[in-house]
C-alpha cells in the first residue's frame, strides 16, 4: 500500500507555472498508511515520515493517509555584479543557498453511510503545505551592501536573490483517473486574493455504527493564513488544480519591469535603484493548499489504482541596475526558478494511491476461547477476529459486549457493557483481543451469556458463556 512516488520525463510546461465536529464519540481512525518521503532530486529516497494528524476520527470511519515530503536545498546562480563595470566598486557577493520542505498529503475516507456499510463512494483529499527561505542566515547575493561609485559609496545596485512567487499543480494523470473523480472543492478558492486566505477541508463523512447505519462526522480543518503584501490566484478547472502565489508589494511580479511596479525607486527625485522586497520575499514563507474530490463509486481493483502529477515551484528574483547613467539605474530584473515535480528539469513527480485500501474486507470468522468459562476463576478468553484475506492498511475492530461479566475493555458511558479496539496490521488476516471475564452478581451452579460484537462496517457476533461452578 506504499505507492513511493515515481519520476520521470516531463513534457511541456504547464500554463501557469480545527478542530474536528463529532457527531458521535469515537477513539481514533479505523486505520493509517503513511508514504515514504521522497525528495525533489530523482531517486533519492529519505526516512519514512510521521503520520499527521487524524483529527479525533470515530474508530468505525475508513480511513487511509499517505505522505510525501519533498526537501532540498539549492544555491541560486552568480547575480547581475560578479565584477567592476563602469568603473563601480563591487561589494563582495555573499554565498547564498535556498531551501525548501513540502509535504503533500493525501486523505482517503470511505462514505458508507445511510444503510450501504460496503460503502456510497470515496472521498479523496489533497492538502500542500510548504515553507520556503531564500537565503539561509539571511546571507544573499547581494541585498543591503552600498556600491562604491566614483567618490560616494551610498547606492544600492542590486538585490539578488529574493523570493517572487510560488506555484503549486496537481492533475490526474490519465483520462480513466480524471473520469473516475468528480471535483468538489478546492482552497484558496477565489480567483484573487491578497494578504490572507482560507486552506484546508470542510466537509461531511457518513458511516456506517453500531448504534445505526447513519452516523455522521465533519472534518473540519480549515485555516486563515496570512500573507503580508503577498497574493494568491486559483486557476483550478475541474480536476485540474493549480494556484499561484505571488509577491504584491512593492514589487508586483506579475507585472512587467516597465512602468511604476513598485521594484524600483522611479518617483519624482528618485534614482531608480532596486526597492527593499517585503518581510516574506526575504525570509521564511509558508504556503498552503487543499482540494477535495469524490469518486463516482466505489473504486475496486485497477479502478482504484488513481495516480496524480504535480508539485510545487518557487521563484526568486533578481532587481538590479543594468547600468548607472550618472545619477540613474538602468532598472532590469529577472528570475531564477527553484523547482520540484512538475517545472523540474529532473523529471515528473507522480504520486500513485489505491482508493480501495478502506474498502472493507469479509469478516471470516470471530471465535473465543476458551468458551464457556470459568468466571469464578476470572478465566482469559483470547478473541481472534479472521478476515477473508489480508487487510491492504492498518485496520482498527471495535470490539464491544454487553455483560458485566466479560470485559473486554473501558466501561461503554451509560450502559453495563465495555469495549475497545483490536488492530490487524497490514498483511496480516488476524486481530486478538483478551475477554476478561468474572462470576460478579452469578449464583453457585448459575451462568451467563455475554454477546461479544467486532464492528467492522457491519456486527459480527458471537456469545461467550461464563459459568460460575
Amino acid at each position: 500500500m506504499v505507492d513511493l512516488p515515481r519520476l520521470g520525463p516531463y513534457g511541456p510546461k504547464p500554463r501557469r507555472p480545527q478542530g474536528a465536529r463529532v457527531r458521535r464519540r469515537g477513539a481514533r481512525d479505523a486505520a493509517r498508511l503513511v508514504g515514504t518521503a521522497v525528495r525533489a532530486r530523482v531517486a533519492d529516497v529519505l526516512a519514512q515520515s510521521a503520520p499527521h494528524d487524524d483529527g479525533g476520527l470515530p474508530p468505525e470511519v475508513q480511513h487511509v493517509a499517505w505522505t510525501f515530503v519533498q526537501s532540498a536545498s539549492q544555491n541560486p546562480p552568480n547575480g547581475s555584479w560578479t565584477g567592476d563595470r563602469q568603473g563601480i566598486g563591487v561589494p563582495s557577493p555573499g554565498d547564498q543557498e535556498s531551501t525548501w520542505t513540502v509535504n503533500h498529503d493525501f486523505d482517503v475516507y470511505l462514505d458508507n453511510g445511510a444503510g450501504r456499510p460496503q460503502g456510497n463512494f470515496q472521498v479523496l483529499t489533497y492538502n500542500v503545505t510548504g515553507e520556503f527561505n531564500p537565503a539561509t542566515g539571511g546571507i544573499f547575493f547581494q541585498m543591503n551592501n552600498p556600491f562604491q561609485i566614483g567618490f560616494t559609496q551610498d547606492k544600492i545596485l542590486e538585490k539578488a536573490w529574493w523570493t517572487g512567487g510560488v506555484t503549486v499543480g496537481l492533475r490526474p494523470l490519465s483520462a480513466s483517473d480524471d473520469q473516475a473523480l468528480i471535483w468538489q472543492a478546492n482552497e484558496p478558492a477565489t480567483p484573487n486574493e491578497e494578504n490572507t486566505y482560507t486552506s484546508g477541508d470542510d466537509f461531511e463523512i457518513g458511516f456506517s455504527s453500531e448504534e445505526g447505519p447513519n452516523a455522521s462526522f465533519t472534518i473540519n480543518n480549515e485555516r486563515e493564513n496570512t500573507v503580508p503584501d503577498w497574493g494568491v490566484e486559483s486557476h483550478t478547472q475541474r480536476n485540474n488544480l493549480d494556484w499561484e502565489f505571488t509577491a504584491r508589494s512593492p514589487c508586483d511580479t506579475r507585472q512587467q519591469i516597465s512602468g511604476q511596479n513598485g521594484c524600483f525607486a522611479e518617483g519624482f527625485g528618485q534614482n531608480g535603484t532596486p526597492n527593499q522586497p517585503n518581510a516574506l520575499s526575504l525570509g521564511q514563507l509558508q504556503f498552503a493548499t487543499s482540494a477535495r474530490w469524490r469518486t463516482t463509486g466505489v473504486l475496486s481493483g485497477d479502478a482504484a489504482n488513481l495516480t496524480f502529477f504535480g508539485g510545487v515551484g518557487m521563484s526568486v528574483v533578481d532587481t538590479y541596475c543594468q547600468l548607472w547613467l550618472v545619477y540613474w539605474c538602468d532598472p532590469q530584473r529577472k528570475g531564477q526558478p527553484f523547482e520540484t515535480g512538475p517545472l523540474a528539469t529532473a523529471g515528473l513527480t507522480t504520486f500513485s494511491l489505491d482508493v480501495s485500501a478502506v474498502n472493507p474486507i469479509p469478516v471470516q470468522s470471530l471465535t473465543l476461547s476458551p468458551n464457556p468459562a470459568n468466571g469464578s476463576a476470572q478465566q482469559r478468553v483470547t478473541g481472534t477476529l479472521t478476515l477473508e484475506r489480508a487487510a491492504p492498511m492498518d485496520l482498527t475492530v471495535l470490539i464491544s459486549s454487553n455483560s458485566q461479566n466479560a470485559v473486554v475493555g473501558p466501561p461503554i458511558q451509560g450502559g453495563s457493557g465495555s469495549s475497545t479496539t483490536v488492530e490487524i496490521p497490514k498483511g496480516q488476516t488476524t486481530g486478538t483481543f483478551a475477554v476478561q471475564t468474572n462470576d460478579n452478581g452469578l449464583q453457585a451452579g448459575a451462568h451467563t451469556t455475554a454477546a461479544i460484537t467486532a464492528f467492522y462496517t457491519t456486527a459480527t457476533v458471537e456469545q461467550l458463556q461464563i459459568n460460575r461452578p
